[in-house]
């Protein structure tokens, strides 16, 4: 096997795509914006194209235009005669060549652009042999999901696409399953990609998807309004300054709402292969959230609370859809029937 990145770089989270889930032919994301924007666009365009060159509308800033226009004779420069360029040689059309395609004219060396675009299509085809292995990365300040694409036949291991992150990820579950608020139909089978990172929110990306900056779906409220500092100056007894503690649920702009979602980082994800509408994320701050992902909004429908530190494993059992397997920092393990 390659080295999928290089020493200065952090791997810490490794998975597989099930195998035919992905694309042959992967969506290029600036193309799904154009087409979600054309209409949109397309009555600003409108609306410019008949203000005019001013953008005034019919009868505003002409003047000026038309002072340019008698000046050098612009409104008859369609009409003027071509100069006579018989004796020019290299301008006869005795002696000038003419080519189908310019595949035939050797002076051409740049190809052309469909061409350009069928080659890179058919470098980002997913073959139906190909194997799909991500990984979460981190190098420096940059964090990003990476794709590559596993070639059995020949053993080469190569880079498809990467997906750039908000956060340092710390988790990442393959989805099967579309979530109900996402465009498509519900239930159908999807290449989507949960991810859990330092923030309490979880990202659902989609992998067959290429060039996107945002996930198709988010688990977990947005954050609350900032915390007002304490009344008081923030002193305790004999005028001592009180120290504040610093929870970890705390951001900037405020802190997470507990009743919509987790109020810390995400530690480990699991998505039940049994009952595809339900996934399982663990944090820390001490809970086990089970998410519906078939249900508008996609709600917690049960929140855990067993553990007395952080929850760092989570597994759903291989047979039995309702049993859930727990590990955390208290140094236990749980199984529950949710």
């Amino acid at each position: 096997g390659g080295q999928l990145a290089p020493r200065e770089s952090m791997i810490s989270s490794v998975g597989w795509v099930r195998g035919g889930a992905a694309r042959a032919s992967p969506v290029d994301g600036d193309d799904v914006r154009d087409v979600m924007d054309a209409d949109g666009d397309e009555d600003a365009l409108d609306a410019r194209d008949d203000a005019g060159p001013s953008g005034l509308g019919d009868g505003g800033g002409d003047s000026a235009d038309e002072e340019v226009v008698k000046e050098f004779g612009l409104a008859d420069y369609d009409d003027e005669e071509p100069e006579d360029v018989g004796s020019l040689p290299m301008f006869s059309r005795k002696v000038m060549m003419y080519h189908k395609s310019n595949d035939e004219d050797p002076y051409i060396t740049l190809r052309d652009k469909d061409e350009e675009e069928e080659e890179e299509e058919e470098d980002l085809a997913i073959k139906p042999t190909d194997k799909l292995l991500l990984a979460a990365r981190s190098e420096e300040e940059v964090c990003n999901i990476q794709v590559h694409v596993y070639e059995e036949d020949s053993h080469n291991l190569y880079p498809h696409h990467d997906i750039l992150l908000p956060s340092f990820p710390l988790a990442m579950e393959w989805l099967g399953q579309r979530p109900v608020s996402t465009s498509g139909a519900s239930g159908g089978g999807a290449n989507l990609l949960a991810v859990g990172t330092f923030e309490p929110q979880i990202e659902i990306w989609d992998l067959d998807v290429l060039n996107t900056f945002s996930p198709v779906a988010m688990l977990g409220g947005e954050y609350t309004e900032p915390i007002a500092p304490d009344a008081g100056g923030g002193k305790g007894k004999k005028g001592k300054k009180k120290k504040k503690k610093n929870t970890s649920a705390e951001r900037e702009g405020g802190a997470p709402d507990p009743a919509k979602g987790h109020t810390d980082a995400v530690m480990a994800l699991a998505w039940n292969r049994l009952q595809p509408n339900a996934l399982a994320s663990a944090s820390a701050d001490r809970t086990v959230r089970v998410w519906d992902l078939g249900a508008p909004g996609l709600p917690t429908v049960q929140t855990l609370s067993h553990h007395g530190d952080k929850v760092q494993a989570v597994r759903w059992h291989p047979s039995e859809a309702s049993v859930l397997l727990t590990g955390s920092f208290d140094h236990t393990a749980a199984v529950l029937d949710v």
